[in-house]
């Protein structure tokens, strides 16, 4: 019955892309495909809102559902795409699915000018021999011979010690972290130390493997958070958490479970052994750090936002999950929704060791803000990513192959792919794009307002563009990828959150723009989008114009440099102790200045 397309036990065969799965009759397809860890975007978490997660039946195509017919258009409709939370399987299919493994992944960050100090050390010894008048434990021995204060052994070592020692003739490495012995080697393996740094980001996941005797980076993976498929945000993720029994159990799984695999392509890669890497460090927002450690993430959703805990987190591998042969270290974050991918970003940029004042921005999924010199460092968050994510966009796509990711009016090619692909959406530097050009070519005005193709004099290019389809206006890209009235407001309410968030840091200091020396953008969506059009849009501040660094991943780069410099471990530590953070939510001049930055390009 294997090769029956309807078997006995209730199940159907749906072969998707190259791979059959065999689904109970009646299953959500959306459901299905994560159950078989069959990755797609779903922005909403399958709440028939966002219109993302399409999918294309070749063959076995249902009948079109209420949610098809709200987010998907005719011709779509006709050519079997439909999306997976609106279907339930009930007969034999063949699906293609729209992947978002070829996204562009973010790991270039800044240059780091330390002093390479790690809490990993190793000591080859050659050990005296145990006699009738030495009848030290063979532990004893070992933690003699090393010479290092209040040394600890790891009991799961334990075991291993004895049958060690004298394999080895007594010759042997120890390898520690900070005081506590967590490996031998039999002969000298002094030359192999290693360490990993991850930033888990809400969409994407970075993974360096580093020497730690150079600081030399060996290797690098990355990819998109396998997480993102139960929801785009934060939020998302929390709710299914609520909403899920074993919720928690699935997203904290799906993260350890890949970032295992990621150590293990990196190993590979370089031609090292996992036991030889000693330490990870780790940085993400707040949720993100809940959902690595399986800690319940709810309370960050409710008023007052309070998180399990902010601090630095430090335990063996194994209590991880994680696959390495030493601990796990977690950095701090500052708050509920200003997590250790911030912290390490502030150590990146260096914003603490200058008395001129900085501006950080992280513009990714979620938009924090920080600001700053040595004497100290006020922080927000915005809820600005999602729409320069392309999550509330409607053909607003990650940044994969085939993403339009810059777009000019004046030209007779109006926009450009990532990859000079077919366009598949808009990701987030094309939609900032987008709206900074149609407010310069007169298609919005400062109030986003799009207008009437017979409102103005448009030239023909333009013209052609502007149409109304289902009662709404919107401009026509390529086909059927449109950027709509909706749309427009989308990055108005956050370029407007963004705005507003800097002026309250200011505000909380007392400075005027003109005071901030340096403006670093750090992030995905920060590293590829034109200054110009942040700056044409209102975004960023026109006081800020000559003053903007793109820093790339600065969280990736904190956590680099938190795993090889014990300074910088203690500089995390000061950042901790002198930054504040600004909670929005409950304060009537962030109202009045997220109003006032709703007209785009005003101040």
């Amino acid at each position: 019955m294997k090769n029956c397309r309807y078997r006995m036990d209730g199940k159907v065969e749906i072969r998707v892309n190259d791979r059959l799965i065999y689904v109970k009759r009646g299953t959500n397809l959306l459901d299905a495909l994560r159950c078989e860890k069959i990755h797609i975007q779903s922005t909403c978490g399958g709440k028939g809102i966002c219109g993302k997660c399409k999918v294309l039946f070749k063959e076995g195509a249902p009948r079109s559902s209420e949610i098809d017919k709200r987010h998907l258009g005719l011709d779509e409709i006709k050519n079997g795409i439909r999306l997976a939370c609106g279907v339930k399987i009930f007969n034999p299919a063949q699906i293609e699915t729209f992947s978002e493994e070829s996204m562009d992944v973010l790991i270039e960050g800044g240059s780091m000018d330390i002093n390479i100090d790690p809490y990993v050390s190793k000591k080859y010894m050659v050990i005296d021999k145990p006699t009738l008048k030495d009848q030290r434990s063979d532990c004893r021995r070992l933690s003699d011979s090393v010479k290092t204060d209040d040394i600890r052994i790891k009991k799961s070592l334990m075991p291993k010690i004895s049958g060690t020692l004298r394999k080895a003739d007594y010759n042997v490495t120890a390898s520690l972290y900070k005081n506590v012995l967590v490996d031998i080697d039999e002969g000298d393996t002094s030359g192999v130390l290693y360490g990993v740094s991850v930033d888990i980001g809400t969409t994407t996941i970075a993974c360096y493997l580093t020497d730690l005797r150079t600081g030399k980076v060996l290797s690098v993976e990355s990819g998109v958070n396998r997480q993102r498929v139960y929801g785009a945000d934060v939020i998302s993720r929390i709710n299914y958490t609520i909403e899920n029994d074993d919720g928690l159990r699935i997203l904290h799984d799906a993260v350890v479970g890949q970032i295992n695999e990621m150590i293990k392509r990196l190993c590979v890669k370089s031609g090292i052994k996992t036991d030889y890497i000693y330490n990870m460090t780790v940085v993400g927002n707040t949720t993100m750090i809940h959902l690595f450690l399986g800690l319940p993430p709810k309370n960050i959703s409710l008023s007052p936002y309070i998180a399990v805990t902010c601090d630095a987190v430090e335990m063996e591998a194994c209590d991880a999950g994680i696959d390495i042969n030493g601990y796990v270290t977690v950095l701090p974050g500052v708050a509920s929704y200003v997590g250790s991918d911030i912290t390490a970003g502030i150590l990146a940029c260096g914003m603490m060791d200058s008395d001129k004042y900085s501006l950080l921005l992280d513009l990714g999924t979620n938009g924090e803000i920080a600001l700053g010199n040595s004497d100290g460092i006020v922080a927000c968050a915005t809820a600005a990513g999602p729409a320069f994510e392309g999550a509330n966009i409607k053909w607003g796509t990650a940044g994969i192959r085939g993403a339009i990711s810059s777009v000019d009016l004046s030209k007779r090619t109006i926009y450009k792919t990532i990859g000079n692909e077919k366009p598949c959406g808009i990701c987030g530097s094309g939609v900032l794009d987008m709206v900074s050009e149609l407010l310069k070519f007169g298609v919005i005005d400062e109030t986003g307002r799009m207008a009437d193709d017979d409102d103005a004099d448009f030239k023909e290019p333009i013209k052609k563009r502007m149409r109304i389809n289902k009662g709404m206006k919107e401009f026509v890209l390529e086909g059927d990828i449109v950027f709509t009235q909706k749309d427009v407001r989308e990055v108005q309410l956050a370029s407007a959150a963004v705005s507003a968030g800097t002026k309250i840091l200011l505000k909380e200091k007392g400075l005027s723009p003109s005071d901030v020396e340096n403006v670093y953008i750090a992030g995905g969506f920060g590293n590829f989008m034109r200054v110009g059009s942040a700056l044409n849009i209102g975004l960023l501040l026109k006081e800020f114009s000559g003053k903007v660094k793109s820093i790339g991943n600065s969280a990736g780069t904190g956590a680099r440099m938190y795993l090889m410099s014990r300074e910088c471990s203690k500089k995390i530590d000061k950042i901790i102790q002198n930054a504040s953070y600004i909670e929005l939510s409950g304060r009537q001049d962030f109202q009045e200045y997220f109003v006032d930055s709703m007209m785009l390009g005003g101040q």
